[in-house]
């Protein structure tokens, strides 16, 4: 039986002293995220302490809760699902959840979920994350909620995050065949862009305006610093850049 300590006792009496009613989601998530939500909900501990907390709407408990060092994963999860009464729009309160998110260990299987629940201040949050998986990455690029793609803050955020996240090929693959100018430009940019995602963007360049010195400049930079096969240079002399004169 896990160790149950005297401060997560005392909220989880707060809470059902003050009022604890369960809540399957937040009430301003559309139907298709209240899905998502209650999926989520079914696949953490109905009986566990912090997850009752986190499904109640006692706002001290979450509070405490959510600033308690003893915080675990699925406490965390349960919170995200279901943080009203907290308003995620306030700047303090996103900053509880990305202390939290921070400190506790999710796997990849955990911050997936967390996307997927299409909150904003989640998704920046792990975006920033020095500790986002690969697999969390692709969910974000496949998930992007209310991320503005077109604004370039966020555009440095998927830059940075896909720079020092290891990505397979497969998984750069994935992410470009989405076909955002966001993602193919960072990739383009990035270091470690595969053969594999170079031959795969220049096959899909989305809304990439080849017709743009800069962007062409990018393409050509990817191209001499990366290790092609033959096979892969007739491929991109084939594509739709059509080798930028490279070859």
């Amino acid at each position: 039986m896990k160790k149950i300590t005297l401060g997560l006792i005392t909220l989880l009496v707060m809470c059902f002293l003050v009022g604890c009613s369960s809540s399957n989601s937040s009430s301003h998530y559309s139907n298709a995220n209240k899905e998502i939500i209650a999926e989520i909900q079914q696949t953490l501990d109905q009986n566990d302490i912090q997850v009752l907390i986190a499904f109640g709407d006692n706002f001290e408990a979450k509070k405490s809760l959510i600033q308690s060092s003893e915080l675990h994963s699925d406490g965390l999860i349960a919170l995200c699902t279901n943080p009203e009464p907290m308003y995620l729009d306030n700047d303090t309160v996103q900053s509880w959840f990305e202390e939290a998110i921070e400190r506790t260990e999710l796997t990849a299987e955990q911050q997936v979920q967390i996307i997927k629940i299409g909150e904003f201040a989640y998704n920046k949050i792990l975006l920033l994350n020095t500790n986002l998986t690969a697999e969390g990455l692709v969910t974000i690029c496949e998930n992007p909620g209310t991320l503005n793609l077109d604004n370039d803050t966020v555009q440095s955020w998927f830059e940075e995050a896909i720079e020092r996240t290891e990505l397979t090929a497969e998984q750069q693959i994935q992410i470009i065949k989405i076909g955002e100018f966001a993602y193919n430009r960072a990739l383009l940019l990035n270091t470690n862009l595969t053969a594999e995602g170079l031959v795969t963007i220049c096959e899909n360049p989305g809304t990439l305006n080849l017709d743009n010195a800069t962007v062409q400049s990018w393409f050509k930079d990817a191209i001499k610093r990366t290790e092609l096969t033959a096979e892969q240079k007739v491929q991109i002399a084939k594509s739709k850049i059509q080798g930028m004169g490279i070859f």
